[in-house]
């Protein structure tokens, strides 16, 4: 995929720091009923923290996201853009928990 890297650095107005460090993992969790363009907005922005505290150095990340149902395709897929770049890209190795609810 091209140009994944615009995700980040175009939506990169506000960094969190929302995640704690588990074994060596860096744990996300983000427990929303539906999860929606201001999820993946979060997701982002907590990625974006991430790489300002910890730099060039490829930490593993684990996203929890409980039971959730995704608002539309769209939200989906732009949420396997981002993994895809989080692993070929910056080099992180990434694990996603979650139990979908099966309509989108």
């Amino acid at each position: 995929m091209k140009n994944t890297n615009l995700l980040f650095d175009k939506n990169a107005e506000k960094i969190l720091r929302s995640y704690k460090v588990n074994n060596g993992w860096i744990v996300v969790e983000i427990f929303t009923e539906i999860f929606t363009g201001e999820s993946v907005k979060r997701v982002i922005s907590i990625v974006n923290g991430i790489h300002n505290y910890y730099g060039k150095i490829n930490v593993p990340i684990l996203f929890d996201f409980g039971h959730v149902r995704f608002a539309d395709k769209l939200t989906y897929i732009i949420l396997e853009c981002l993994m895809f770049h989080l692993m070929n890209h910056c080099g992180h190795d990434v694990k996603i928990i979650f139990s979908p609810q099966i309509e989108i």
